[in-house]
């Protein structure tokens, strides 16, 4: 006898051994680089109602004191920053190391990140986390919460990095163990507004790539050209305009024009170079 529900049972069993395996990746992750290792031990409990809490009352901390006089003022607000920073920091380090999420872990931090009774700058930063943590080892309800924050946000800021943040950890290949993650995808795309960000995304992301290059042959080439050429003299304390050299065009004629082509050819690629890193 064949079970009509044999199909939906073996993929339950593929998704929790791939929870498995993602459990042990990340714990190779922990045991084998020193900044996971070191984020494992600074990581603080993540207790959902312990979480919200420090979020919450951290505003109205700050807005409280604001309120005291201005020789408390300052004192009670760096207190306030003080241990906040802490708070967020041992968070960061937990959403990093963190194993697989279950769907109720996932619901709370959409709604938390997005509670108007939290710092935009708090859910920036754990949006981050959440980011890098998924680029390392893939978990498909930290991709759907990057997604849902997007998606629901309304704060520009936290849309285009939960944005960033779902494009960077999609995962390579084959979805169909996790349909779910599919059906968001092509919904996604549907989108005209969506589908333009995500072709801007790929152009910034190509014209990064050579980023660095591009920056040293501005450093060691362009710059360089532009100095050498330019009429101005760096002194001890001042910048001074250069006379004009009357011999130099008589026993060099037509020096002046060809300093002005390498200017110009400099000022083409600076001008390329600058439109690609921006």
């Amino acid at each position: 006898m064949k079970d009509p529900q044999i199909e939906d049972v073996y993929l339950s069993l593929l998704r929790r051994l791939y929870g498995v395996y993602s459990t042990i990746e990340m714990r190779q992750l922990i045991n084998n680089r020193t900044s996971f290792s070191q984020a494992s031990l600074r990581a603080s409990a993540c207790n959902h109602d312990t979480v919200r809490a420090k979020l919450e009352d951290f505003v109205q901390e700050v807005a409280f004191a604001s309120l005291e006089p201005s020789d408390k003022r300052e004192t009670k607000i760096a207190d306030a920053y003080f241990h906040h920073y802490q708070d967020m920091s041992g968070l960061f380090d937990s959403i990093l190391v963190s194993k697989p999420w279950t769907d109720c872990h996932r619901d709370f931090i959409v709604e938390l990140l997005l509670s108007p009774a939290v710092d935009v700058s708090d859910s920036l930063l754990l949006v981050g986390a959440v980011t890098l943590s998924n680029m390392c080892v893939f978990d498909p309800n930290k991709w759907l919460a990057l997604t849902n924050i997007f998606l629901q946000t309304t704060d520009e800021r936290l849309r285009q990095r939960s944005f960033v943040g779902c494009m960077l950890s999609l995962p390579v290949g084959p979805i169909d163990l996790f349909p779910e993650i599919a059906k968001t995808v092509f919904a996604m795309c549907a989108d005209d507004d969506v589908k333009r960000q995500i072709v801007e995304l790929q152009i910034q992301m190509y014209y990064c790539a050579n980023a660095e290059s591009d920056s040293e042959t501005i450093q060691n080439e362009i710059i360089p050209t532009l100095v050498k050429n330019s009429n101005l003299k760096i002194g001890d304390s001042s910048i001074i305009e250069k006379d004009d050299d009357m011999m130099r065009d008589i026993l060099n004629p037509g020096a002046a024009d060809r300093e002005i082509e390498a200017m110009e050819r400099t000022m083409i690629g600076l001008e390329k170079k600058s439109r690609r890193l921006s």
